[in-house]
C-alpha cells in the first residue's frame, strides 16, 4: 500500500513538472522563435537618395571622393576629375542602402579585438536630405567571409558580408574615369558593298 505522504510527494512532483515545462515556453523571446531572422540593418536608404560618397582606406593612405550630379551621373571629385563609370559605382553601392548585418556583437571587450580601434577604412554617405551615415571597416572575422564594422557612437560591432564591404573599398585605388574618344576620332562602320 502506498502512503498518504507519497501520494502528496507524487502530486506536489508532478506541479512543479507542470510548472517548469510552462515557464520555459513561456520565456522564449520573440527573435529567437524566427531563426532565420538577421539584426536590423544600421540605415535604410535608396539609390537615388544618395547624393554622394566618401571611401577612405587606411591601408592605401587614400580616399575617393564620388558625387552625383543633377543628370543622375557619378563623377569622381578626389583623387581626380572626371565622369566615372556610373554602373560600376552603383553596383558596388547598392548595398550600402541598408546593409545587411549578419550578427550584432557588443563592445564590452573593447575595439581593439575587431580592428576597430585603428580601421582600414571609411565610408560616409550623404543623401539628399542632408543626412551623413558613417561606416568604420575593420579586420575579417576568424572564417573569412565577414567583416567587423560599426557605426560611431554605438556600442554594437555588425558583422556584414565580406564580399559586400569589399566592392566598396576596392573602388579606392581602382580606375573609375570614363576616358571619351577625342573628337573626330570615332570610327564609324560602313556597311560592306558585295
Amino acid at each position: 500500500m502506498i502512503r498518504r505522504s507519497t501520494w502528496i510527494t507524487i502530486v506536489v512532483f508532478i506541479f512543479l513538472l507542470g510548472f517548469v515545462i510552462y515557464w520555459n515556453r513561456s520565456r522564449i523571446p520573440e527573435e529567437s522563435k524566427d531563426p532565420t531572422a538577421l539584426p536590423e540593418s544600421p540605415w535604410n536608404i535608396s539609390l537615388t537618395e544618395i547624393e554622394s560618397v566618401t571611401i577612405a582606406s587606411y591601408e592605401l593612405g587614400e580616399t575617393l571622393e564620388l558625387q552625383k550630379t543633377i543628370e543622375g551621373k557619378w563623377i569622381e571629385i578626389a583623387p581626380q576629375e572626371g565622369q566615372v563609370d556610373a554602373e560600376r559605382v552603383e553596383q558596388a553601392l547598392t548595398w550600402l542602402t541598408m546593409p545587411i548585418v549578419n550578427r550584432k556583437i557588443l563592445t564590452e571587450g573593447g575595439l581593439a579585438q575587431y580592428g576597430l580601434d585603428e580601421p582600414k577604412g571609411l565610408i560616409t554617405l550623404f543623401t539628399q536630405d542632408g543626412e551623413i551615415q558613417i561606416l568604420l571597416v575593420g579586420e575579417d572575422s576568424p572564417t573569412g567571409n565577414q567583416t567587423y564594422t560599426i557605426v560611431p557612437n554605438t556600442y554594437e560591432v555588425l558583422l556584414i558580408n565580406k564580399f559586400d564591404v569589399d566592392s566598396v573599398m576596392e573602388l579606392v585605388g581602382m580606375e573609375l574615369l570614363l576616358t571619351p574618344e577625342p573628337e573626330g576620332t570615332q570610327t564609324i562602320m560602313e556597311p560592306e558593298v558585295p
